[in-house]
């Protein structure tokens, strides 16, 4: 899969475990930094407190190398598919200066209406957006 849309992430020392390496669980914050970027610049749209967003509904993540302190890191993310009120992602954090792999993930999003509590469809415009973006129709 090809990736257009990169978000380069900027590690902390606390992002580290006594082990030396990233923490899994800083993947996770890292991806969503990208998944917001990805949104913004695909869509042209940020999120709104009382509009829709998609949110993580389910994610799988493959773990393939450690972080270690002094490395840079990017989030790649695009976009699989899109469904009636779903969006399925594929991402992955890379070595910026290698481009090894450390993980890939495979994320299934809802798009979730804030004014009432329930899913929403997805609308034509984002639809188009993110095709547009992605370079394929989705």
């Amino acid at each position: 899969m090809e990736f257009k849309h990169k978000y380069p992430a900027q590690l902390r020392f606390s992002d580290f475990d006594m082990l030396g390496h990233l923490n899994n669980s800083v993947y996770l914050q890292i991806m969503d930094l990208g998944k917001v970027s990805y949104f913004a610049q695909a869509t042209g749209k940020t999120p709104e407190p009382q509009g829709t967003i998609p949110v993580v509904a389910h994610i799988d993540i493959d773990f393939d190398q450690p972080t270690m302190p002094g490395e840079h890191i990017t989030v790649e993310t695009a976009t699989e598919c899109i469904g009636t009120k779903s969006i399925t992602l594929r991402q992955q954090i890379i070595n910026a200066d290698n481009g090894s792999v450390k993980c890939r993930a495979h994320v299934v999003m809802v798009n979730f209406d804030l004014r009432t509590g329930a899913t929403a469809e997805i609308t034509d415009s984002d639809r188009k957006a993110i095709s547009r973006y992605e370079g394929r129709e989705l």
